[in-house]
């Protein structure tokens, strides 16, 4: 489970613990938070540990899978959670900050996806659920590198389910709208009411639903579900948005 520290990361970690699994805990920098959630997976009867690695880098990723092999388990399930989502103008990003948002959302997940399969492959049996967007199918300003990340992490989702169902591996993405989570509503509560009026279902939704949707795609109750994108945003992106605000007077999300 890459990004597992905080937010939906920690919340379907805690769900898979609760189902069952045990739970390797990926964090790069926030190690306080990923040893909240093994203490909490521990505290409620499961079994979890902290790895610490860079998804963005090859060799923290062979790094980390060499610590699952030799002192817990190699995964069964992988989910692929880890993601940073700046928010500028293109023309403000150095190119060492699009860098790191792609290396991290896509290809991090294409790293840990190679690392898994092989285990996968071998026992028959494997799943992978992507976290993905709603910024990868309907966007707005500021978002460019993000946006193109994830919709590369949907268009990957597909081409590995074509590839290793046969295998007995199942691959599929949720593609998530506005979630509420310690990051969303620091950022922008003072915007929350504004933001909650464009979903259908009048508010944003909670991690729990995130992770019970991760549990779904991870159970035997969606045995002939694969390479699916799973739209999770309450409906947002099925609703078209009011021209109420000219494009020339659109500011940055957060300005």
């Amino acid at each position: 489970m890459t990004g597992a520290s905080k937010g939906i990361g920690k919340t379907i970690a805690l769900a898979l613990a609760e189902a069952g699994a045990r739970v390797a805990v990926n964090y790069n920098r926030d190690g306080d938070g990923a040893r909240d959630a093994v203490n909490a997976i521990v505290a409620g009867g499961g079994e979890a540990y902290a790895v610490q690695a860079d998804i963005s880098a090859p060799d923290n990723v062979a790094r980390m899978f060499g610590a699952l092999k030799k002192c817990f388990y190699l995964p069964d399930i992988l989910i692929n959670n880890a993601g940073i989502s700046p928010v500028k103008r293109l023309v403000d990003y150095s190119m060492e900050q699009i860098a790191a948002i792609v290396n991290t959302n896509l290809l991090g997940a294409m790293y840990c996806s190679k690392m898994a399969l092989p285990h996968m492959i071998e026992s028959q049996w494997g799943r992978i659920v992507n976290i993905s967007s709603l910024h990868s199918v309907s966007t707005n300003m500021g978002r460019i590198p993000y946006a193109a990340s994830k919709g590369g992490m949907n268009a990957m989702t597909r081409a590995l389910a074509v590839e290793y169902a046969r295998d007995g591996v199942r691959i599929n993405c949720l593609i998530v709208g506005c979630i509420a989570t310690e990051r969303t509503s620091g950022v922008i509560s003072d915007e929350l009411a504004v933001w909650e009026a464009r979903v259908p279902m009048g508010r944003w939704g909670a991690g729990r639903e995130v992770a019970d949707a991760a549990l779904y795609l991870c159970s035997e109750s969606s045995s002939y579900i694969n390479g699916a994108c799973l739209t999770v945003d309450g409906g947002f992106t099925c609703r078209f948005s009011e021209p109420d605000v000219p494009f020339a007077e659109q500011k940055m999300p957060y300005e």
